[in-house]
Order: structure tokens, then sequence, then C-alpha cells
């Protein structure tokens, strides 16, 4: 019989042998772990708040000494004068695991930019730079091998080019700003509405249905007026519950949020309307679509991440709006890039007024964007508390909408004090106004 040379059966044998470890290497069972707790935005924001929840610290921490480890294996490897007599470097398990590595940072970096911040911090911005500065060319000899080098430098470049502060020397958060990084969870409770037409077949129509809204802040420092969305206010809180106690006025409906901020209350509502049409024949139901919009770039790209971070993709967009370039004589509204919109069913809008022209452009925005019979409401903190707000039912009623003035009393609301308590500039005495606003 004929049998291969010696060193192929050597070859092979430590083949099968790595084989065999790496299937049994804890490194790999991280890597799963891993991969499927950052398989979508919302997933990863939960396992950050259980992780944070059981040790007090990041995700990224508990990381980092696998990412330490990943890299290490690697540049043992390629390290000149180390022998790859066993094969070509992307049959190596250490380059498998470092491609793995980089592939779920890149994801990261995509769907968390606060985590992969945190990953930074911890170190890993420093191991990436080492792979970007790494020499291929003159530390590898085989082309094969200088081409798979260079696919895992691109991917670290990927990430690095994703985060404009890269990179980030090694700083420990504290305890503190480690709870203000993660997201906050809102939770929320409704009945389905009477005219949704779209109750499975199990429920009963006093069924009522619980959720978490996920809500990512805008970590930059406020430093002008125009900021006032990077954080949550309790009148976005407010105005969640009424849509929560009004879902009738959901389905089938365009729905228009103006100044969204965090996005809070047209998360809210866009939450509802998926999970009503989840599991039913959407093709027969109404068209409902949330178009949620603000004039500041970095809340609207916050806007955007949250909407991936509660899954709402398929019902609810984000568009740049600015009160001041609305005209009462033109019917819908024009998004900052000067495309026109429609009219719409439904405005929803929480703390949009600051000062007396914010009163009159939004009463101008309404007049312009609702269709004949079409509703706002829109609940704001008295003028105790916010400029302008007192001249908003009159700036209403110039442009010929019919308004409905009431109080809304913190005190009469008492189970909604765990949301109210995670939003700037929440006091007990505070009141807050609602107005119900129909045009025609």
């Amino acid at each position: 019989p004929s049998f291969p040379p010696a060193h192929m059966c050597k070859r092979r044998t430590s083949r099968t042998l790595a084989m065999v470890n790496t299937a049994n290497n804890p490194i790999v069972a991280s890597l799963d772990e891993i991969e499927n707790e950052t398989s979508t935005a919302r997933g990863l924001a939960f396992a950050r708040l259980r992780w944070h929840d059981a040790h007090q610290q990041t995700l990224a921490k508990k990381w980092q000494p696998l990412l330490q480890k990943i890299f290490d294996d690697w540049f043992r490897l390629v390290k000149r004068g180390n022998s790859l007599r066993d094969g070509l470097l992307r049959q190596c398990h250490e380059t498998t695991q470092l491609r793995r590595l980089l592939k779920i940072l890149v994801r990261i970096s995509e769907i968390d930019l606060t985590l992969e911040e945190e990953i930074g911090c911890e170190g890993g911005h420093f191991l990436l730079s080492r792979l970007i500065k790494f020499d291929t060319f003159g530390s590898l000899d085989r082309e094969e091998d200088q081409d798979d080098a260079v696919e895992l430098q691109d991917e670290a470049c990927a990430i690095a080019s994703r985060n404009p502060r890269f990179p980030l020397r090694v700083l420990s958060f504290s305890p503190d700003e480690v709870e203000k990084r993660l997201p906050l969870t809102f939770s929320i409770e409704w009945r389905p509405g009477a005219a949704s037409e779209v109750k499975s077949k199990d429920a009963t129509s006093d069924e009522s249905h619980e959720d978490t809204i996920l809500i990512r802040q805008v970590s930059d420092q406020q430093s002008e007026q125009k900021d006032v969305g990077f954080v949550m206010w309790p009148s976005a809180v407010a105005m969640s519950r009424w849509v929560c106690d009004n879902t009738d006025e959901l389905f089938g409906k365009s729905i228009l949020e103006l100044g969204s901020g965090c996005g809070l209350v047209g998360l809210v509502a866009a939450r509802i309307m998926a999970f009503e049409m989840a599991g039913n024949d959407v093709s027969s139901m109404p068209k409902s679509h949330v178009s949620m919009t603000d004039f500041n770039e970095k809340v609207l790209e916050n806007c955007k991440m949250n909407i991936a971070l509660n899954e709402v993709q398929t019902v609810a967009s984000v568009h740049g709006l600015d009160f001041n370039q609305q005209r009462s004589d033109r019917p819908g509204w024009m998004d900052m890039g000067g495309t026109a919109h429609g009219c719409v069913d439904l405005v929803l809008g929480a703390d949009i007024i600051c000062q007396v022209s914010d009163a009159i452009a939004v009463a101008r925005t309404l007049h312009a964007c609702l269709h004949s019979q079409g509703t706002a409401v829109i609940i704001c903190a008295n003028s105790k508390h916010r400029f302008g707000i007192d001249k908003f039912e009159q700036a209403c009623k110039d442009e010929k909408l019919q308004v409905e003035v009431s109080d809304w009393k913190f005190d009469e609301h008492q189970h909604l004090r765990d949301s109210l308590n995670k939003t700037t500039g929440f006091v007990d005495e505070m009141t807050l106004l609602c107005f119900q606003i129909r045009k025609g």
C-alpha cells in the first residue's frame, strides 16, 4: 500500500489536534456567547443592563481580558522568526479567533457607539491601533499571509473610522458614569383600541399588554438651547401615557412627532403599532406610520439608534424638521433637506415650546401639516417652568385651530414615579399643560 510522506502525516496530525483543541477552547465558547449577545441592538442593550445589575461594571471590562488574550496570541504567531510551518496564516486558529473578534467589534461599532467607546477606554483601541500599525510586509513573507493580515487591518480601520476620537486613551468609568451611559428603560402598558381590528384569536378586548422601551440619551454635554433633545424630559413620560391610553388614535393614522428629542413618545406609539400588527395580515390593515422629527443633527442620529434599539424600523422613520421653516399657506410639512411631505392625521409633541417664537412657529406648523379634522396633542410644562407656553393657546387660535387646555398633575399619576425619576428637570410640584387641538 502507498503511504503519504511522514512530514504530511505530522502536519495532518497537528492540524487535527488543533481542530479538537479549538472545539474545546474556552475562547471559542466566549466568542459564541458574545456573538449571541451582539446579534441585535436590543439584545445587546439588555445584555449590558443585566451585566451592570449583577456586577456594577461595563461589558467592556468583562470582555477586555478576552480581547487582550486573542490579540496577544495572534501577535505571538506572526512575530518575526516565528515559523508558520503548519500552514497558511488563515488556517491558524489564532487568526480565526481574531477575525471573529474583529467582526464582532465592527458589529458593536454599528449598533452601540456607547459600548464601543467603553471598549476603547478599557484598552480595546490600543489593541486595534497596534494591529493597524503592524508591519505586515516586513513581518510576513508569503503573499497569501500578507493579504490575510491586511484584511484584518482593514476590519480594524473600519472600527476606527466610526469614532472621530479614535484611539481613546485607557480610562475607567466611575460607577455613576457607567450607570448614566446605560440605556434608560421605560415600562408601558396598554389595551388594544376598539378601532385597531387586530386582536389576537386568543386575546380578549380588555386584555392589557406590557412592553419595555429602551432609550439611549446623547452622551455629549449640553452646551446651548438647541441641545435640549440630548436628554429625557418629564413631559415625554406624560405624553407617552396619553398614547397608551388612546390607542384608538394610532391605527390607520399617519403620525408626526414634533421635537422628538430622545424619541420616547414616537417609540411608544411605534412599539404599540408594531406589536398589534405582529402575526396579523398586514395587507388587510390600514397603514400606520410615525415620523419622528427634530432639528438637531446629533438628536436625529440618536433617534435612528433608538428606532433600531426598539426594533420599530417598519413603522417609524426619522426626519429633520425646523418649526421656523414651515408655512401655514402651504399644506403639509417640509423637512430640512427640502423634501415636501403631505398632511398627517395626528401630531404629537412633548416639551417643544421654550420661548414665544416657538409657540408661534408650532401653531403655524400644526395648521400646515394637519389634515382637515386632524388632531394634535401637545404636552408642555406650564409658564412657571417654560417661557412662551402662555402664548401658545392664542397662537393656535390665530391659526384658526380649535384648542382645549387642561392641567396634567404628577401627583395624580403616582404609578409613573419610577419613569419620571429618570428624566431631567422633574420636580414634584410641577404641573403640565395638555393642549388638545383640532383643525377644521
